[in-house]
């Protein structure tokens, strides 16, 4: 129990993080979060989906709030390679000619390709053929910086909005 207990925690750092943006945040408000879940500022609905808005690449988020605190879904915003959904984890493949890509297997259409979601419109098929190792990545294709991008009211409103899906 030990044990589990301490590999689901976050490191640290990113708890005390956290905690200090909890702290500053004021009252959110749902209807904003929602325009800035939808905004080319935050993203968010280019991968995930919430009710009928949004795309499939990330875990969808109707029902977040019944499940999870505000202060997981606030880590998970800030800081999502943290702890990795495990249907959504990254992989990390290196091809024959060195390049490095990580991202979402979609599918092995065939047993000769590996299609890999490596951004929200990016995605790219590399023949089996030409890959030299293939691994589970610790890195989450969600990007990191969230918290330079929004100011603590727009965390509120995002983070009220997620709450409010239960």
């Amino acid at each position: 129990e030990q044990a589990i207990k301490k590999l689901s925690r976050a490191p640290e750092d990113v708890e005390a993080k956290v905690d200090a943006t909890l702290a500053k945040l004021v009252p959110g408000d749902a209807i904003r979060g929602l325009q800035l879940f939808r905004s080319s500022k935050s993203a968010c609905s280019s991968c995930h989906r919430l009710g009928y808005v949004g795309g499939e690449i990330g875990p969808e988020l109707t029902r977040i709030g019944g499940s999870r605190t505000r202060r997981a879904l606030l880590e998970a915003i800030l800081f999502p390679s943290a702890r990795l959904e495990q249907s959504y984890q990254p992989t990390r493949v290196l091809t024959l000619d060195g390049q490095v890509y990580n991202g979402i297997v979609k599918n092995t259409s065939t047993s000769k390709t590996l299609d890999l979601q490596l951004t929200a419109d990016k995605m790219i098929s590399i023949a089996t053929s030409e890959i030299e190792r293939q691994e589970p990545s610790q890195v989450s294709i969600m990007p990191a910086g969230m918290l330079e991008l929004l100011t603590p009211q727009e965390l509120s409103d995002l983070l009220t909005l997620l709450e409010s899906g239960k």
